[in-house]
C-alpha cells in the first residue's frame, strides 16, 4: 500500500547540508475542508481545476499571498491552492522523531537479519513472527522518514534505511521502495551521494528500489510525468 502524505515545501538555503546541496522545506498537509485538495489554473475558484490532489502528492510552494499559494508538484504540474489548506508539519525534523525512526529502522534490521540467518529453523521462525509483528511500526517510521528527509536533507537515517532494506530484501512490501524513491525525488544528488558510500551490491539494490518506486509514482503516458521520470532516471543511473 502506498502510504505517503501530501507535502509542501519552499525553496531556501539549508545550513549544515551534505555534500550535495539541499533545499529547506516547509511541510504541509491539506486541512479538512471544501476545495482544499484542488489545484486551480489561476488563483480563482472559478478557474479550471488542474488536478485533484491526494495524500500521495508532493508540492513545492513557489509563491504565497494572503489567500493563495502558487504550487508545483514533482510531476511538473503547476497551479494554485488555497493557502489555508496547507498546514505546516514542523515536527518532522525534531530530535525525538529522528531517534524514534532510527530505533525503529535498526530494530527492523536486526529482526530481518535474524530471520534470514536462521531460515527454516525455530530461531529463524521466531524472528519471522517478530518481523511480521513489527511491520506496522516499520511502515509508520518509513512514512515519517520521508517527511523528515525531504524537510531536512539529513543523511544519517537514510544510510540506516538502506541497510535495513538490504537486510529485509526478501520482503514483498513495496513501501520501502516507494518511500526511498520519494526521498530521491526531493534530493536526488544527496541520495546518490549516500548510495555511493555502500559497496556495489547494496548500492545497486538501492538504485533498483528507487527505479521501481519511480515507475510506480510517475505515469509514462502523461508527457509531463514522462519527462520528469526520464530526468530522474538519468540522475539515478549516471
Amino acid at each position: 500500500m502506498r502510504r505517503t502524505t501530501l507535502l509542501a515545501f519552499t525553496m531556501g538555503v539549508f545550513i549544515g547540508r551534505s555534500t550535495a546541496q539541499v533545499e529547506s522545506m516547509v511541510w504541509a498537509v491539506p486541512i479538512s475542508g471544501p476545495d482544499y485538495a484542488l489545484m486551480w489554473q489561476a488563483p480563482d475558484t472559478a478557474s479550471t481545476v488542474v488536478a485533484e490532489l491526494t495524500s500521495d502528492d508532493l508540492l513545492m510552494v513557489q509563491e504565497t499571498s494572503h489567500v493563495w499559494s502558487s504550487v508545483k508538484d514533482l510531476s511538473g504540474r503547476t497551479g494554485f491552492m488555497l493557502r489555508a489548506g496547507l498546514q505546516e508539519l514542523a515536527d518532522t525534523t525534531t530530535e525525538p522523531t529522528e531517534q524514534w525512526v532510527d530505533s525503529c529502522f535498526k530494530h527492523h534490521q536486526v529482526l530481518a537479519e535474524g530471520y534470514s540467518n536462521g531460515w527454516n529453523t525455530p530461531d529463524g521462525n521466531a524472528f519471522g513472527v517478530a518481523l511480521n509483528d513489527h511491520e506496522d511500526e516499520y511502515l509508520a517510521a518509513l512514512r515519517l522518514f520521508a517527511r523528515y528527509f525531504c524537510a531536512s536533507g539529513r543523511t544519517r537515517l537514510l544510510e540506516q534505511l538502506i541497510l535495513t532494506m538490504w537486510a529485509d530484501r526478501g520482503s514483498a512490501s513495496e513501501s520501502p521502495s516507494y518511500q526511498l524513491s520519494l526521498c530521491f525525488r526531493c534530493h536526488p544528488e544527496v541520495v546518490r551521494d549516500v548510495i555511493a558510500r555502500f559497496d556495489e551490491e547494496v548500492g545497486d539494490a538501492a538504485i533498483g528500489a528507487i527505479a521501481f518506486g519511480l515507475a510506480n509514482q510517475l505515469d509514462e503516458r502523461d508527457p509531463i510525468q514522462k519527462a520528469e521520470l526520464d530526468r530522474l532516471m538519468f540522475l539515478l543511473e549516471r
